[in-house]
């Protein structure tokens, strides 16, 4: 089964028209893959493929002291997207950090579906807090 299409401006889900009016709409791009590998703890779900499936951010989450200088959220952001590129349906990666109003930290993937020829850019909340 396919993601759930969502409005990237409201967060929303995104309803049919026509024929299956008030069903929610189905997502054939990598944008939820993509949420669901960074927010998926790596090696900790049991549903998951293999054990190399979902990122690291997890076992950031607690630990106050973590500066997310020197890239270390993109290259967690990167390693945990990596299977999309191996897999032929990404290309382009690129993570960038950006902080929350609330001090926490989110990711800012750029990614190219090769399957759609598009540009797609997700940003995920990563549930770690903003050092300092």
């Amino acid at each position: 089964m396919a993601e759930l299409k969502r409005d990237e401006s409201t967060g929303d889900y995104v309803m049919q028209t026509g024929v299956n009016a008030g069903k929610p709409a189905e997502d054939d791009t990598l944008r939820g893959p993509c949420r669901t590998l960074l927010r998926c703890h790596r090696g900790e779900w049991m549903h998951a493929p293999d054990p190399e499936y979902g990122s690291d951010f997890h076992r950031y989450k607690k630990r106050k002291s973590v500066e997310y200088s020197d890239g270390l959220a993109e290259t967690i952001a990167l390693k945990a997207l990596n299977r999309l590129v191996r897999s032929g349906r990404a290309d382009n990666l690129e993570a960038v950090t950006e902080f929350t109003q609330r001090g926490g930290v989110a990711v800012k993937v750029s990614l190219l579906d090769r399957q759609q020829q598009q540009t797609y850019d997700v940003t995920t909340p990563v549930g770690v807090p903003r050092a300092g």
